[in-house]
């Protein structure tokens, strides 16, 4: 009877601690709640859009400006013809596309097969813009698959573009490479950060094939005068604030979409048997509550405003912007609360973008210098003996300092420090072992007859 009793107080008492303690957690979770209305109204003042319908009217599109229809159109036809999809499959399914060797030869080898697509992808690219359309809430679509399929589309067009310039073409080959950088700019309209790294992928694969393509018409005047009106036109860099904002109104609607909350939760607490029961534990259930959620949202909104209201809206100070990320992540981070502990799960670290932002910048002015130094020889016959000042294209982003320039009898070698900001004697990184960071962004270009050649008129 003793024991039977004892059991009973055992239970009650237990009970009690556990419902204090779900009123704890509650009340303080409620408190973190309470300050949403006053997160979003700061975020507003400072411009940011606070769900899908505001992000997008910011970002809208006119149907005649917009090439997702006709990017959507070329993808499914690619994807409903099994030889369509073969060949393209040496580009969709690659992390990236070759310039010598075996799988440039392979990738070359399916270029005739995906000749109407690609006629069908340069229409596409030639609008000037890209609506993103997406279902903002589920987590499961949070990873595009049309990233993958545009990132290869644009490396085909690069590889047709080397293909062209080698039988003489480099009309063709400039047209292809144009095409190529206005579908990276096009996935980097979209407010993502992943897309932001895509388009970044995407142009940098472009300025290696235009190296090529440089390398195959460097003495012919009109071919440079064209190739650096091309290169002009390259759309504006990303945009860390467009950024900022679509990433939060991405977590929002996760937080506050059940079906996307309840994904988020799964993929935390796994599969099998034991996961199961914990989706019906007392714990799971506090996590899902609106309470808790608007707990979240506060405190993510809180993070993300801090992001934005600390980087600079102009994405060519990339580096300020580094560094007053690392501060907001730092300041964001030191609240202890169990909200923020949780809702800053999916608050990204941007300092990888910064830094990709910058060898962007490296790369755009490198490839701007080569054209006019090569234009200079054409005009001069002669390279100049000291890098001339050609304004802040000249400029190496990592070291604020003139690209490195070494003339020879045959060429020149430039090149910018990269991202270790140390002078590593123009090593580039294919000299190097994988992983290491001793290397320098560079363009080295050598001519087999000195004297330039005068182009026909």
């Amino acid at each position: 009877m003793k024991r039977t009793k004892f059991r009973a107080w055992f239970l009650g008492t237990s009970v009690v601690l556990a419902l204090a303690l779900f009123g704890a957690f509650r009340n303080s979770f409620g408190k973190d709640a309470a300050a949403l209305p006053a997160e979003l109204a700061a975020a507003k003042k400072d411009g940011m859009p606070a769900n899908p319908e505001e992000l997008m009217a910011g970002f809208w599109v006119p149907d005649s400006e917009n090439a997702t229809p006709d990017y959507a159109s070329v993808f499914e036809r690619i994807h409903k013809q099994k030889a369509l999809e073969d060949a393209f499959s040496a580009f969709g399914k690659s992390k990236s596309s070759a310039l010598t060797g075996p799988k440039l030869a392979a990738e070359t080898k399916a270029l005739p097969v995906l000749t109407p697509v690609l006629d069908s992808l340069r229409k596409a690219a030639a609008k000037p813009h890209r609506n993103f359309s997406r279902e903002w809430p589920r987590w499961s679509d949070s990873e595009s698959p049309a990233y993958e399929d545009m990132k290869g589309g644009a490396l085909a067009l690069c590889t047709e573009a080397q293909a062209r310039s080698k039988k003489g073409d480099w009309v063709g080959a400039l047209t292809d490479l144009a095409a190529a950088e206005r579908m990276g700019r096009h996935v980097g309209e979209e407010p993502r950060f992943l897309a932001a790294l895509v388009r970044t992928s995407i142009e940098r694969r472009v300025e290696l094939a235009l190296g090529k393509v440089i390398r195959d018409h460097m003495r012919d005047p009109a071919f440079l005068a064209a190739a650096a009106k091309m290169h002009a036109a390259y759309g504006p860099l990303s945009d860390f604030h467009r950024v900022i904002a679509g990433e939060m109104v991405l977590v929002r609607s996760i937080y506050h979409d059940r079906k996307s909350m309840d994904a988020f939760l799964q993929e935390g607490l796994g599969n099998g048997r034991e996961a199961r029961m914990r989706r019906f534990s007392p714990a799971y259930f506090l996590f899902t509550s609106v309470t808790m959620r608007e707990a979240f949202d506060a405190k993510a909104v809180h993070g993300y405003r801090a992001l934005y209201e600390s980087c600079s809206s102009d994405p060519a100070k990339w580096e300020t912007s580094k560094a007053a990320e690392k501060r907001a992540v730092r300041t964001v981070l030191q609240d202890q609360s169990l909200a923020n502990q949780i809702g800053s799960t999916l608050l990204p670290t941007y300092e990888d973008f910064f830094e990709v932002q910058g060898v962007t910048i490296a790369y755009r002015n490198l490839a701007d210098t080569e054209l006019r130094l090569l234009m200079d020889w054409q005009k001069t016959g002669k390279l100049p003996t000291e890098l001339p000042d050609y304004g802040a294209t000249s400029i190496d982003p990592f070291s604020h300092k003139p690209l490195q320039y070494r003339p020879s009898a045959n060429g020149f070698k430039l090149y910018s420090f990269g991202p270790n900001r140390t002078d590593d004697g123009g090593k580039p990184v294919s000299a190097t072992k994988k992983g290491s960071k001793d290397y320098d962004l560079v363009v080295s270009v050598l001519s087999e007859n000195p004297a330039p050649a005068v182009h026909p008129k």
